[in-house]
């Protein structure tokens, strides 16, 4: 899993504006702006985009999806990956984008101030590797057509990415915390779901 680089993850996003005009970046070439990190910084900024109310968009699916393949290809070639073509050729949309960059520059420079090595067994080696399994189960339930149910697998992810980004253990642990508690509610909608058919039935 990458690390931090010297660059500000602030700084870095910001540079996301500049790329591809009206259309929106694709994620190829998000990725090839990060640079170094680039996948776990990629998954950060599709955390980001998920927390984004977005009526009409299937947002969850794709950010779901998406997260959910790159994370299981970087896990199993141990470093940060070309994601595939049918990925890399996905668009950003840029009022989304825009959206998401107006509120997480700030969350971003206030949290990275916060941010520091401790607890490392948690999101390096096997720590790091069961983080990027839970990151991919939550892309899984981020996937899922659930209304007003991106905010928890978003957050997951979200807090995930930085703790790994920096090295911060204590992230880690709350991000597993919150993707705990995605996993509980979802389950707890299917299983009222079915008892809700089996009523009406």
């Amino acid at each position: 899993m990458s690390s931090l680089s010297t660059q500000s993850l602030a700084r870095q996003l910001i540079g996301i504006r500049r790329l591809a005009g009206d259309m929106g970046p694709t994620v190829g070439q998000t990725m090839a702006h990060f640079g170094s990190g680039a996948t776990m910084v990629t998954v950060l900024l599709f955390g980001l985009l998920a927390l984004v109310p977005s009526p009409g968009l299937p947002v969850g699916l794709v950010l779901g999806s998406t997260v959910a393949v790159i994370v299981t290809r970087m896990l199993i070639s141990g470093g940060d990956i070309a994601p595939p073509a049918f990925v890399a050729s996905r668009r950003l949309p840029r009022a989304l984008l825009d959206a998401v960059l107006r509120r997480a520059i700030p969350f971003l420079r206030r949290t990275e101030k916060r941010m520091r090595p401790r607890l490392v067994r948690f999101s390096s080696g096997a720590g790091a590797t069961a983080a990027g399994l839970m990151i991919v189960a939550q892309g899984v339930i981020l996937a899922f057509p659930v209304p007003f149910g991106n905010a928890f697998p978003g957050a997951a992810i979200v807090v995930l990415a930085l703790g790994l980004l920096g090295r911060d253990g204590v992230y880690v642990l709350v991000g597993h915390g919150l993707g705990l508690l995605a996993a509980v509610l979802l389950l707890a909608l299917i299983f009222g779901l079915f008892g809700a058919i089996g009523v009406a039935f």
